[in-house]
């Protein structure tokens, strides 16, 4: 998350060879996700589901979807600005094929391809991906 990028400092000294993965998603995605989290405290697929539907309050949503592509935004300027090519993977495609991703970071980061099972837990369903934007 661009947001930690302050607090470790200088990425390229844990790349020395300039390799970055980046995971991306769509900002109104990112959006409901961070507002449903923030509502239910769930930010991780082991922490307990939410015990009631939090309420969709689009003021929120839309406020974290700017800072989800203000984000976007920011990674996009360090790329260029230190001339790194990413691997760039989307979230949808990682969830729908998580073996096939992380084979792809494998190759991508120059390290042996194993067999490798990856877990994922998608977002619950819900309505709010669908809302009308403001």
């Amino acid at each position: 998350m661009w947001n930690a990028v302050e607090r470790i400092g200088d990425l390229a000294r844990f790349a020395p060879d300039r390799r970055f993965v980046w995971l991306r998603r769509e900002p109104r995605e990112i959006g409901v996700s961070w507002s449903r989290a923030a509502q239910t405290g769930r930010y991780h697929a082991w922490n307990p589901p939410p015990r009631i539907e939090p309420p969709f309050v689009r003021e929120d949503v839309d406020a974290l979807v700017r800072l989800a592509r203000e984000h976007d935004a920011a990674w996009s300027r360090w790329f260029i600005g230190r001339a790194v090519e990413p691997l760039e993977l989307r979230f949808g495609d990682v969830a729908a094929e998580p073996s096939a991703a992380a084979s792809h970071v494998l190759a991508h980061l120059g390290l042996p391809d194993t067999h490798v099972v990856v877990r994922t837990d998608p977002s619950p369903p819900s309505d709010w991906q669908t809302r009308d934007e403001a």
